[in-house]
């Protein structure tokens, strides 16, 4: 599996980059969020603030102090941060459903697996609220099967939620396959053969393997940071095996009416995002941004780069093991939603 990487980094906090497949808890020793923040960043696991799915690529927020955690944690538990979110789904979304907010309750399955599922659940589930536009249609190779990019924004952490909320959206509009493309827990109606053809396409048009992944990406992430309480936000582009099957594997369909996009120009993922996460961000942020994750520097130069700082975070309170994350009134832990 692919290791993380830092990709922009303050006083008492830093973003890393996680790419599809790497977990986030230290369920291997020898991989993963938790294993880089333990054994390369040397803090304890408990610094990650939040949690992605196995599946997700995107931003992951860590604290380096101790207070820093403490801020951090309780302006996500408090709904302070603003996170966003692109995702390929399966099908068109109508023009009568270009922009919606989806609040469908979420309940955890009882379940003795590790991961279980989560399911709609309007009498017994937790609150959850999710945001999602249409960015542009495509149809996919010789199949010419629709698929729609979305952006989505996020104002709960339920575990799995963006993948729970726009597959029941697709089912209740009757699209089949109903889901996010590559994910084979929450998509109904399609088959690991099926999943694999827009993959195949694209890697035999880009003339180069592009594995099937979980088309859900983090690509937006804006917080206070602990010390200053400046507004800082983060950006990442798609990951190459997202951006590829996009570019090689499907072809895009005119803009229709309540699209992102503006009618008759080419598609920018970035700025279409942008300009819409922008749409209710705080003025003034300090902004970094990470085009392509792939081209990232390795670990070793963003170490020699962070050593001229080291001072700043001692001075910033820096703490090997910060304290446990706090868990919600319900029991729930707060943070994921992807």
């Amino acid at each position: 599996a692919v290791q993380p990487c830092v990709v922009a980094e303050g006083c008492g906090w830093l973003v890393l980059f996680k790419p599809a497949m790497c977990v986030c808890d230290l369920e291997d020793d020898n991989v993963g969020v938790a294993h880089y923040v333990v054994n390369i960043l040397g803090l304890s696991s408990d610094a990650v603030c939040h949690r992605l799915d196995r599946g997700t690529s995107g931003l992951v927020l860590v604290a380096t102090s101790t207070p820093a955690q403490i801020v951090l944690v309780s302006q996500r538990d408090r709904r302070v941060w603003q996170k966003g979110y692109v995702a390929l789904i399966h099908g068109w979304l109508p023009s009568s459903h270009a922009e919606g907010t989806l609040e469908y309750p979420l309940r955890k399955e009882v379940s003795e697996a590790r991961f279980g599922r989560t399911v709609v659940d309007e009498a017994a589930g937790l609150p959850a609220t999710t945001q999602y536009v249409v960015i542009r249609r495509y149809k996919c190779g010789p199949s010419a099967s629709p698929m729609t990019l979305v952006g989505v924004r996020i104002f709960t952490g339920r575990r799995h939620q963006i993948r729970v909320h726009l597959s029941q959206l697709a089912q209740e509009l009757g699209l089949a396959p109903a889901g996010i493309v590559g994910d084979r827990q929450y998509t109904l109606g399609s088959t690991p053969a099926a999943a694999q053809l827009p993959f195949n396409h694209a890697s035999e048009m880009a003339q180069e393997f592009i594995p099937v992944r979980l088309c859900l990406h983090s690509c937006f992430l804006a917080f206070s940071e602990p010390s200053s309480e400046a507004w800082v936000r983060v950006e990442c582009g798609l990951p190459p095996g997202f951006d590829k099957l996009l570019s090689h594997g499907l072809a895009p369909e005119p803009f229709a009416p309540g699209d992102l996009a503006p009618r008759g120009v080419d598609l920018d993922v970035g700025t279409c995002m942008q300009k819409w996460f922008l749409q209710n961000a705080q003025p003034g942020a300090s902004r970094f941004a990470v085009k392509r994750p792939d081209a990232v520097p390795p670990r070793g130069v963003v170490s020699a780069r962070s050593e001229a700082r080291l001072e700043e975070r001692r001075a910033c309170g820096r703490s090997r093991s910060p304290r446990p994350s706090p868990r919600s009134p319900r029991g729930e832990a707060v943070g994921g939603g992807a």
